[in-house]
């Protein structure tokens, strides 16, 4: 074992003697200095240790050699513990660990061969290679990530230290990486101490008193710190939605937390390092709670649907539990309890549709820091726990991740004020001002603009809420986003509201004192903090303004859960993420963000074995197979998500734990389909052609039931993958035998997207595939190559034309500027993607994220990056980059395993492809035909060892390389 070594000696009467020699790593070691010892062993054994030479050590027979052996080229680069870098507060049994490599030299294909993990209870312990809690060993596999840790039993709060090295392909061990640690956080309900607390009040049987003030409440608690404090960890939650502040200053950057899940099966618990924020001596923390999705309005959704009424629901709460070391290793607690005091805060209303109220007349100056006086504080109530249990939170905060500032401040007709920060997008507002005690300050948000210069809020209204009485009792006339902000009197107040969100460019104010400056008001776009992984660009400015305005869709749709809207709906709807879960791949780490995604549709999966519509589920049902679950394609998120989080990040834990609600949803589906088709369903969503319903349903039947087969394979659950293989094969039977292919190659109502159903998932006769295509483009023609698809129907188009050879067709789809498609978004003013290929004033959202599969298609199909079959975090690439049309294309993606590139650029007759493929991976690089004399550094493809030729046929030379910086260059063939 490099680093160290070990020998044991047997004496006489099997007494052995263990010696242990470490070495220092990372030097060449060429004599190593020893003591000259003597052991007194009675009746003989091991007497002497003897110094041989400089590279070997004698032990009477035993010898090593000490030289130093030669390292690795490869260095391990970064290392993560449950997709995270040093995570404190997670709960899974057997964390998850991966790391990336690293190549140092010029010698491509170098290759991982096995790893050694070593953990411990402390950093100086790795650093002097004593792993006290768990050695792997040396490992021989190619593996690099989701690695499990099997040590000692994992205990609450306590930080683990752990470190990788590799050995490659050659026999040579990397360094040691960096030590790493991930901490854990209390993993037994019995660890909690603390207490849910909060301020009671009357339940309401009237409806209408939830639209009345009900001030947000403040809690606090004094306690004293009598030592010096070597470390305090904070445990929170707080339901719907909560702040928590340390002497006056808030904990995190967090904002609307915890995330978004259905609380009678979980409730998530966030986790700080409080330590720099603790004082010895008298310390203060506070807390204020807003209603979130815990305590909801009881709006009626379109007139008929209260959220309320299926959801798990209650008034505002928490706990709190602050886990404190002293240097002289004692430790204390500070937990909620009845001890604790509250008080109404300065927050009147908070409402995730409505908005906010907030009077700065009713501030409490420094409630959150330690005072002399306490005056009308109560003392906190015990509540009652909610039904679920408290888990470490794993997805990515919500932060505010951009600050914007308006493009223009603009008087309207009487006090109007409106302000256009340029763009939409999904957050709050800051807004500072001075005026007179008790001046009203309104501000309302829109997406777009009337002709006079006032804001719309049509688009945005909360389930189309337009008039009166839809709502229900109490509810306003149109339910739209509206803040209110009342001033102290005493200076410059300043308002940023709390508990809610909006999505918006526009926002008109009324009742603003004195002349507003650009300087008064900021935009503050929130969204979960998901690191950014991907990275398209290109000739082609029209191409790179579609990919911005996903970029900025995707972003406003994502506040722990993947919205379908930021305004009006704001739920988790299962086909919108069916649709574009991988352009949300290829462009962010979705592998935290995802896995809870999954997690929600599982915690709702239905007793009958139905998958909901939305998750959380909110009561909607549309089109669904009975009781609560929902259409199919929607349903289909679940299997969807499990697979890709496995190809691209190879999540296989995450399958195996969710594996038998899949397969009880499909022997849901396959109980309620009529002769393996199922007729029921809402179809591809906002089709301009027909919504093909019972062939959209019986599609994504069959591709959830071949998913299923997939998975039991992957499992080694080999009767399931027989028995769900034969029943996918029935259900392909049944679609080509009621969808039958006309003479013409027409597929159902030969629609592009009917065609583009069949050929993606292979749900037509072998032998009539190219009949199929040649219908597909003559209707691909017909329509004037614009998109005239739904949401499902655009994501399988573009890449069926792709894959099938037609990238050209697919690029003019993604070039038009007139109606309907893209362009004509952005020709219209679209900064976002609208839910709707027509433009809407009055009723659909301009910022959903349902057709922005095409950034998918941007990354896959013109950069030509894509992961290959049966890619397993994304350890299979293949590179196709489209290389006419354009002029070039740069194009990047983070895997688990490194960097991915692709970067071409065509100057004349000449192509330029340079390629980088991460340590571990092996691609396919697929060149087309139209390009000859096609070179690597220079060289001939023959005089590389490292490059393998597979095919030039196909109108396309297809290369296998393995990992490195390759630069390809071609010339056009002159025919």
């Amino acid at each position: 074992m490099f680093g160290s070594y070990a020998f044991t000696k047997m004496g006489e009467g099997g007494k052995s003697y263990h010696f242990k020699y470490v070495l220092i790593q990372n030097m060449y070691i060429k004599f190593l200095s020893l003591f000259i010892f003597h052991l007194h062993i009675q009746g003989g054994g091991l007497n002497t240790m003897k110094y041989e030479s400089p590279d070997t050590i004698d032990l009477q027979g035993i010898s090593i050699n000490t030289a130093s052996p030669k390292t690795s080229s490869l260095q391990v680069s970064s290392i993560n513990c449950e997709y995270q870098h040093n995570p404190i507060g997670i709960d899974a049994a057997n964390p998850r660990l991966s790391w990336q490599l690293k190549n140092l030299g010029k010698e491509r294909g170098i290759k991982q061969t096995a790893y050694q993990i070593q953990v411990a209870s402390s950093r100086q312990h790795l650093l002097n290679n004593e792993a006290d809690l768990w050695d792997s060993g040396v490992i021989d596999t190619i593996l690099s990530n989701n690695i499990k840790y099997k040590g000692e039993g994992l205990v609450s709060a306590r930080r683990y230290f752990w470190r990788v090295r590799i050995r490659d392909d050659h026999g040579n061990f990397t360094s040691w990486s960096e030590p790493g640690f991930w901490e854990m956080g209390l993993l037994k309900k019995s660890d909690w101490e603390g207490k849910w607390i909060g301020k009671k009040r009357k339940d309401s049987l009237q409806k209408r008193k939830f639209y009345e003030d009900e001030p947000a409440p403040l809690f606090r608690r004094e306690f004293s710190m009598d030592k010096k404090i070597k470390k305090a960890t904070l445990y929170v939650s707080g339901l719907g939605y909560y702040e928590a502040y340390l002497n006056g200053r808030k904990i995190g950057n967090r904002h609307l937390d915890p995330a978004w899940t259905n609380y009678d099966k979980r409730v998530l618990y966030s986790t700080f390092d409080v330590t720099d924020g603790l004082i010895q001596g008298k310390n203060c923390m506070g807390v204020m709670l807003g209603n979130g999705w815990y305590d909801p309005l009881p709006l009626k959704m379109w007139g008929r649907r209260n959220i309320r009424e299926s959801m798990a629901i209650g008034h505002p709460k928490f706990i709190v539990q602050m886990n404190v070391e002293y240097s002289d290793g004692t430790t204390t607690k500070v937990v909620s309890d009845e001890n604790w005091s509250t008080k109404h805060g300065p927050i009147l209303q908070n409402s995730i549709y409505l908005g906010e109220k907030y009077d700065a007349r009713l501030q409490i100056s420094d409630w959150n820091k330690c005072r002399e006086e306490l005056r009308g504080w109560e003392q906190a109530s015990i509540m009652e726990a909610p039904v679920g249990n408290l888990h470490a939170a794993a997805i990515p905060p919500i932060v505010v991740g951009d600050t914007l500032t308006p493009i223009s401040i603009k008087k309207i007709s009487g006090d109007r004020i409106i302000v256009d920060f340029g763009r939409n997008f999904a957050g709050v507002i800051s807004i500072s001002a001075k005026g007179m005690e008790g001046q009203t300050i309104s501000l309302k948000y829109g997406e777009l603009l009337y002709s006079d210069g006032s804001v719309n809020v049509m688009t945005g209204v909360a389930g189309q809420i337009k008039k009166k009485g839809v709502g229900g009792e109490g509810a306003p006339d149109t339910a739209y986003a509206k803040d209110i902000f009342i001033l102290s009197g005493r200076g410059k107040d300043l308002f940023q509201p709390h508990f809610t969100f909006h999505g918006f460019r526009y926002v008109e104010i009324t009742g603003y004192p004195g002349d507003l400056e650009k300087g008064d008001i900021t935009g503050l776009a929130m969204h979960s903090d998901v690191e950014t992984t991907g990275s398209f660009s290109c000739s082609n400015t029209l191409i790179n303004n579609i990919q911005q305005i996903c970029l900025n869709t995707f972003k406003s749709n994502i506040f722990s859960v993947q919205s379908d809207c930021p305004q009006r709906e704001r739920f988790g709807y299962g086909g919108d993420i069916a649709a574009t879960s991988e352009a949300f791949l290829f462009n962010y780490d979705m592998s935290g963000f995802y896995e809870k995604t999954a997690v929600d549709f599982a915690d709702d999966a239905q007793p009958d074995g139905g998958l909901t519509e939305t998750a959380p589920y909110v009561g909607i049902a549309g089109g669904g197979l009975g009781g609560k679950s929902g259409p199919v394609e929607w349903g289909s998120a679940l299997p969807i998500l499990i697979h890709q989080l496995y190809q691209y990040y190879g999540n296989s834990a995450l399958m195996k734990d969710l594996y038998p609600v899949v397969k009880h949803w499909v022997d849901f589906m396959h109980r309620k389909s009529k002769g393996n088709i199922i007729p029921v369903t809402i179809g591809d969503h906002e089709s301009i052609d027909e919504k093909l319903v019972d062939m959209s349903a019986t599609a994504y039947y069959f591709y959830n039931t071949k998913l299923l087969s997939t998975f039991a394979g992957i499992l080694d659950e080999k009767t399931d993958q027989q028995y769900y293989e034969r029943l996918s094969d029935s259900i392909r039977s049944a679609f080509i035998n009621k969808y039958a292919i006309s003479p013409d190659g027409s597929v159902g109502s030969g629609t592009a997207a009917a065609q583009a159903y069949a050929l993606y998932y292979g749900l037509n006769p072998v032998t009539s595939r190219e009949k199929v295509i040649t219908a597909l483009m003559e209707r691909v023609r017909k329509n004037d190559y614009h998109i005239t698809s739904g949401i499902f129907g655009t994501k399988l188009l573009l890449n069926v034309l792709s894959e099938t050879g037609n990238v050209d067709a697919a690029y003019k789809m993604a070039m038009q500027k007139t109606y309907p498609g893209w362009g004509y978004m952005i020709e219209n003013g679209a900064t976002t993607l609208w839910e709707v290929w027509a433009f809407s004033d009055d009723v659909y959202s301009h910022n959903h994220p349902m057709f922005g599969s095409i950034s998918e298609w941007f990354y896959k199909y013109l950069g030509g990056i894509r992961p290959g079959d049966n890619a397993v975090g994304f350890d299979k690439i293949i590179i196709q980059p489209y290389t006419k049309e354009m002029e070039w294309a740069n194009t990047s993606y983070q895997s688990i395993l490194g960097t991915i590139s692709s970067n071409w650029i065509r100057n004349g007759n000449h192509l330029t492809l340079k390629v980088e493929i991460p340590v571990n991976a092996t691609a396919k690089v697929v060149i087309p035909s139209s390009f000859q004399r096609i070179k690597e550094n220079g060289k001939p493809l023959t005089e590389h060892h490292d490059i393998r030729i597979v095919s030039r046929e196909n109108d396309q030379s297809i290369l296998e390389i393995n990992s490195g910086t390759y630069v390809f260059t071609a010339e056009v063939r002159q025919d």
